[in-house]
């Protein structure tokens, strides 16, 4: 009798540390926040929150490391495991709060900022990113944006800021961004590989007029379509912006180009 009182205590006491462990929040890994000196990519924060930055989707967990709000500092992307030399990923930036305290793993829900990066590690200049504050680290207002295309596009500002990045193919993405008393224009850009030279470039389209929306009442979206001849291209990267004269001139090399543009490979997206 009393050998299976010992028993039952001892089940019960096993059982209670399952249940423990169980319910135990997930121990992130330590954020780093200092800058590598040898870093090959430069990225500030002017948003109101310190960031977790990743190379890809979060769920690959490919951790850049942490910045704090209103600095600047240096990573070193060869620190990655299996990245390439020479490539593009697109970046996403994780409030530091949201990942210390997230019993569950990540998913692109907890993003709150994306920015493609296009790199060389080879290259002595380091890529610069800039994170506008602009970007709504709350999460409370927003516009819908979906990329039906098999390209990344950028959306940015007049001043070339990015606002956001949506990947190919994404559908209905949140673009957290602070709410104005006048529409937000953006300038959305496909980048692809030109299969002529090999290089890196890019399309812009027409600039578009947006507003943020509580994300409870999101109505304001915004669909990016495969470059066609419905596209109202207006230039080539590295080059001048057209004239109307010029863009009609050049819009059936651009529109034969455009079915010829290649994707680009993006680490981290797989």
């Amino acid at each position: 009798m009393e050998r299976n009182a010992l028993v039952l205590i001892a089940l019960s006491v096993a059982l209670a540390l399952l249940a423990g462990c169980a319910s135990s929040p997930k121990q992130q890994a330590k954020i780093d926040f200092k800058t590598e000196t040898m870093g090959n990519f430069e990225c500030s924060n002017f948003s109101d929150s310190d960031l977790v930055l990743f190379a890809g989707r979060v769920e690959r967990n490919f951790i850049l490391g942490g910045i704090k709000s209103g600095e600047t500092r240096l990573f070193d992307l060869s620190k990655i495991s299996g990245m390439p030399d020479q490539g593009a990923f697109i970046m996403r930036a994780v409030p530091h709060e949201t990942y210390r305290t997230k019993e569950r793993g990540l998913n692109s829900g907890d993003v709150v900022y994306t920015k493609l990066v296009v790199y060389d590690l080879d290259s002595k200049e380091k890529n610069k990113t800039v994170i506008p504050s602009l970007i709504d680290v709350s999460k409370e207002f927003c516009f819908l944006a979906t990329n039906e295309s098999q390209y990344p596009v950028d959306f940015k500002q007049y001043d070339g800021v990015t606002i956001a990045t949506l990947p190919p193919y994404g559908t209905n993405y949140r673009v957290y961004i602070k709410p104005s008393p006048f529409p937000l224009v953006l300038f959305p850009i496909y980048t692809y590989i030109n299969p002529k030279t090999n290089a890196i470039q890019t399309i812009e389209l027409s600039s578009i007029r947006i507003r943020a929306e509580n994300v409870s009442q999101i109505s304001n979206s915004v669909i990016i379509h495969e470059p066609s001849s419905r596209v109202d291209l207006k230039s080539l990267s590295g080059q001048e912006r057209l004239s109307d004269s010029d863009l009609a001139s050049m819009k059936i090399e651009l529109m034969s180009l455009a079915a010829e543009l290649e994707p680009m490979q993006l680490f981290g997206e797989l």
